[in-house]
């Protein structure tokens, strides 16, 4: 890994925007100067990406060739190797993430692609010959070849439910399409059910319980609290069912789903092409209307 005061050297030798890349052979010396030379004539005809293509140039000097192969200064030796050693895109892909802060990621990628394009230019420009019959063959391979990016993937890499496990689900919650929140008795099992355990279900006084509502669900439990035997009433929250329930029908993250609004607060409501005032008993009644 670089330290920071490497990082703060690399900076004051002008590599970030010196296009004749005198920082190369005033670090390593004359012995580079063709490497140096081949480097400003490529850079000085990019025009865009320059940025970018700079610090290519630095990884692939400072960190590849100088440091884990030295006799390279001699610049076809890039291409010849050397006692066993060849260069190879996996070998500097494994020492950029070594010697660097830099991740297996896009960025990576756009560095050795560059890389790559470099060593096409100075074969193609100063590497090749004419064949007999007038075409450009290239004296010596590139060792390197583009690689792809590594992307993060946008949908789920895992196979679907079948189709029949989701119905059996759906069932499994509510097994009543068009009853209540009473028939979830599943759902209402999965939580709460320690002696001290709430889960989705909360204490309310017995006053608040709608007892002849069924999609209000409630249950009485006796416990000892402050080493008296007492008797409490709690009431089951539907949420983290329902929306179970609407993943099972719809193709929506967990998120999406909890900025589901019913609108029953809502203090208007849309109807037949006009905002009409909401008649619910949830409804916010004071509001200012802008324009």
């Amino acid at each position: 890994m670089v330290d920071k005061k490497t990082n703060k050297r690399k900076k004051q030798d002008g590599r970030s925007y010196d296009f004749t890349l005198q920082w190369l052979v005033k670090k390593y010396g004359q012995k580079w100067e063709i490497w140096r030379q081949l480097a400003e004539e490529w850079i000085t005809n990019q025009d865009v990406g320059t940025a970018v293509k700079l610090e290519a140039l630095s990884n692939f000097f400072d960190i590849y060739l100088t440091s884990s192969a030295p006799f390279t200064s001699d610049v076809l030796s890039l291409f010849l190797g050397k006692n066993g050693w060849h260069a190879s895109t996996n070998e500097l892909k494994r020492i950029l993430l070594e010697k660097t802060n830099k991740g297996d990621n896009r960025s990576t990628a756009n560095i050795l692609n560059h890389t790559t394009h470099f060593i096409d230019w100075v074969l193609n420009t100063h590497l090749s010959q004419k064949d007999d019959n007038g075409k450009t063959i290239r004296l010596y391979t590139n060792p390197f070849e583009k690689v792809k990016s590594k992307v993060s993937n946008t949908e789920t890499i895992h196979n679907p439910l079948p189709y029949r496990y989701i119905c059996d689900l759906r069932h499994i919650l509510c097994p009543k399409p068009r009853g209540h929140f009473v028939d979830w008795l599943w759902a209402q099992q999965q939580t709460g059910q320690g002696a001290t355990q709430g889960g989705d279900w909360f204490e309310v006084d017995e006053n608040l319980i709608d007892k002849k509502d069924q999609d209000c669900v409630w249950r009485s439990k006796k416990i000892t609290r402050n080493n008296k035997r007492i008797t409490i009433y709690q009431i089951w929250s539907p949420v983290t069912s329902m929306v179970l329930f609407i993943k099972l029908h719809l193709p929506l993250r967990t998120y999406q789903v909890r900025m589901l609004d019913s609108g029953e607060a809502d203090t208007l409501r849309y109807e037949n092409g006009n905002w009409i005032k909401n008649p619910h008993t949830f409804a916010f009644n004071h509001y200012s209307k802008t324009n």
